[in-house]
């Protein structure tokens, strides 16, 4: 889930922060330059350590994950495990850079994007010799949010419905649709029996996070038959979730989708709904609940 930005800390913290991240950059220049004293960069590291502190308390992800990733870089530096030390101290005057730039439009209010950091965490990663991270690893709905009153209405009288006899027939429908779609037989017909499932499944739901992952679901599938996503082997692995996902509902009922395994099936379906240039009707309104036009 999102966090939100304290930008009063912020103000509190800033002049301390600019300060630190310029002591730490100097430092690294200085070593840099040809002083081969790694006191220089254990000083470094240090500040860079001390930065870490107010820009986790502020709330700034993408910051921390760069911030982070320097310090590691810096400490294999220290500890002459980087191969390429050239390209390391390239890419650390780079993030030297890039980093207060990315502080500054924080603090006039734009979004904390740390997929915008991504290149450069990544190449930093690299000279470690670590695998880059995703941009689904970066990315953070804020899944507190309330889903529209069309798809989910608290005030709402629902019918009594023998759920486990519902999520079972449900899942014979869905498996039917999903073993076309997997073999390329269905077409378009295929994906229309997944959102039909779906739909059915969210007009049944008793709470708003079940309403909600069939809700983004049938969004997904949607975008699929409307050829706004290509299919993917990982696209195609998150609707083996969501059928794990019905089956859940039929062994256990809704008690168990507030939980860490349905927020991040939440979370990586809303990354492809993202993706979306254009989209339906359900897209727009996806896209507009979660802010993913940002």
């Amino acid at each position: 889930m999102d966090e939100a930005i304290d930008y009063n800390a912020l103000s509190w913290v800033r002049q301390e922060l600019d300060e630190t991240l310029k002591h730490a950059r100097a430092q690294l220049e200085e070593y840099a330059a040809g002083a081969e004293n790694k006191t220089l960069l254990q000083k470094c590291a240090a500040q860079l350590h001390e930065a870490l502190g107010p820009l986790q308390m502020v709330g700034i992800k993408g910051a921390v994950l760069l911030t982070s990733e320097m310090e590691e870089v810096v400490a294999d530096l220290l500890q002459d495990s980087v191969e390429e030390k050239e390209t390391a101290f390239e890419l650390l005057m780079q993030a030297f850079l890039q980093l207060p730039d990315y502080l500054t439009s924080i603090r006039s209010r734009k979004k904390d994007n740390p997929a915008a950091l991504l290149p450069v965490i990544n190449s930093l990663r690299a000279t470690r010799g670590v695998q880059p991270l995703q941009e689904t690893a970066v990315f953070s709905p804020n899944l507190s949010v309330r889903v529209p009153v069309s798809v989910f209405d608290v005030r709402a009288k629902k019918e009594k419905q023998d759920i486990p006899a519902m999520a079972r027939a449900a899942r014979i429908r869905f498996q039917s649709g999903l073993l076309e779609w997997y073999r390329g037989n269905g077409g378009d017909n295929s994906l229309q029996t997944l959102i039909d499932v779906l739909d059915q499944l969210q007009l049944y739901a008793l709470s708003e996070p079940v309403a909600r992952v069939w809700w983004v679901g049938a969004g997904v599938a949607e975008a699929l038959r409307d050829s706004e996503l290509e299919e993917t082997t990982e696209i195609k692995q998150l609707f083996g979730q969501l059928d794990r996902q019905i089956k859940r509902l039929m062994d256990s009922g809704e008690k168990v989708f507030s939980d860490l395994l349905t927020d991040d099936l939440v979370k990586n379906l809303l990354y492809r709904v993202s993706q979306c240039d254009t989209g339906s009707g359900r897209i727009a309104t996806i896209k507009s609940t979660y802010g993913l036009d940002d």
